[in-house]
């Protein structure tokens, strides 16, 4: 600052801190827990909405009722020249050091060599998987066992103990379970009295609605036994923002707690302010330049915690995701800094500024010159 009201401006600004600090206080904690909160969910959202896409590799998904239904289907798939390759699923369920654990068969086919997500893998990995005696291993499950890519474990099956050597790590984000991939046909190997029921199909595009009905009209099948690729997307879609919706009521609730503390601050800093303001006044400064002067120093302020609350935010979110959801969930999420949203939370914490600023300063842009000139009366 150079000019005498510039240097006026900073000085005066540096004075009322100390009423503001508590309302200032509450801004900087609103928006970092806002930043973190939301830059884990905004990090959590785009990581699983790339999971998804690795996991819902196939084009159509089918559940039929049992064994046999399922052998009439996929003899009915063979015959339809649009179906590129019918992808037969399985699972498992079993117990390992004491916890359950799913089993997952998958086929030796390159829609989930392409399209798998590995955390980390051994060198071919997927070739490995074929003889049956591998597996690939969920980031949770490794992270309980403290398991690593060359590690061997012992899986109760129905048989006997089936060795398995570990080839690969996986996300397997939202599973409160242990999980393994093995290969399909080793799976029904050792355990044969699992039911047979799930597919997936590789179909084009264009082929993929008449399909589906005829699939419907052929063998009864309903909505939630036979679906595309795309409407389980939406359907896991919605449900992970419904899941998460109550950020947005976050956001809000604590950014309007901290306007409303801010507003409380400069209402009771309202009248004590008269004595300052009054002989600028009374040197040719309007009430309407005071007024704006007064606001441009709250929001000034206001910024300059918001700034300092961003960083902060970031290190919140950094926290949430490579500490505590490791330790509560046994997943670690990417972390990632998303400036667009950044902004948008700068603009609502300035916004709420702004509108704990509106009443004090309209009162001081109305405010009757008798009063300014009282406070001269007054020999305040």
């Amino acid at each position: 600052a150079r000019t005498p009201l510039g240097v006026w401006f900073w000085a005066d600004s540096r004075q009322q801190l100390s009423g503001l600090s508590l309302a200032l206080m509450a801004l900087l904690l609103a928006l970092s827990v806002n930043v973190g909160v939301s830059t884990m969910v905004e990090s959590f959202s785009r990581t699983f909405l790339v999971w998804l896409d690795g996991r819902l590799a196939a084009d159509v998904y089918v559940s039929a009722a049992n064994d046999a239904q399922a052998t009439e289907i996929k003899t009915w798939l063979r015959e339809r020249p649009e179906v590129e390759a019918i992808l037969p699923g399985a699972r498992a369920d079993t117990q390992l050091a004491g916890a359950p654990l799913e089993v997952l068969g998958l086929p030796d086919h390159a829609t989930y060599r392409d399209n798998w997500p590995l955390l980390q893998s051994a060198d071919n990995a997927w070739i490995k998987l074929r003889p049956g005696n591998a597996a690939l291993v969920s980031e949770q499950l490794a992270r309980r066992l403290h398991l690593s890519v060359g590690d061997r474990i012992e899986v109760p099956a129905s048989g006997g103990n089936w060795t398995l050597d570990v080839v690969g790590i996986y996300a397997d984000y939202g599973n409160p379970k242990g999980q393994i991939a093995v290969n399909f046909a080793a799976l029904t190997r050792r355990f044969p009295e699992i039911p047979l029921t799930r597919m997936g199909l590789r179909v084009a595009s264009p082929k993929i609605p008449a399909l589906i009905s005829a699939l419907q009209q052929k063998f009864a099948l309903d909505d939630r036994s036979v679906a595309d690729q795309a409407t389980m997307k939406a359907e896991s879609t919605r449900i992970f923002n419904r899941t998460f919706a109550v950020t947005s009521a976050l956001n809000a609730f604590t950014l309007g707690v901290a306007g409303v503390a801010l507003l409380t601050s400069l209402l009771t800093l309202a009248n004590s302010r008269l004595p300052h303001l009054a002989p600028l006044w009374a040197i040719g400064i309007t009430r309407r330049r005071l007024a704006a002067i007064e606001l441009l120093k709250t929001m000034s302020v206001a910024l300059i915690t918001t700034i300092f609350a961003l960083p902060l935010g970031l290190l919140v979110a950094w926290c949430l995701l490579a500490v505590v959801n490791v330790k509560a969930f046994g997943w670690r999420l990417p972390f990632h800094v998303f400036p667009m949203q950044l902004l948008w939370l700068t603009g609502v914490a300035m916004a709420a500024a702004l509108a704990a600023s509106a009443l004090p300063v309209i009162r001081l842009a109305r405010m009757q010159p008798a009063s300014l000139i009282r406070i001269f009366a007054n020999e305040r």
